[in-house]
């Protein structure tokens, strides 16, 4: 398994500024969805941005 780098930025409903997050690991795109759950009702938009090391 290839480690990965990943800048996250979660907009939730109902608050002014989206959050910025970073993940380092093995886990890959639909599991980072799962894991901050960006598939729940309450996130308005999500970017997911891989960063090359």
């Amino acid at each position: 398994m290839i480690r990965k780098h990943y800048k996250i930025t979660i907009k939730e409903i109902g608050v002014d500024k989206p959050v910025e997050t970073e993940y380092s690991g093995f886990i890959d795109r639909k599991g980072l969805i799962t894991f901050y759950g960006l598939n729940n009702p309450d996130v308005e938009w999500f970017d997911i941005e891989e960063i090359p090391e």
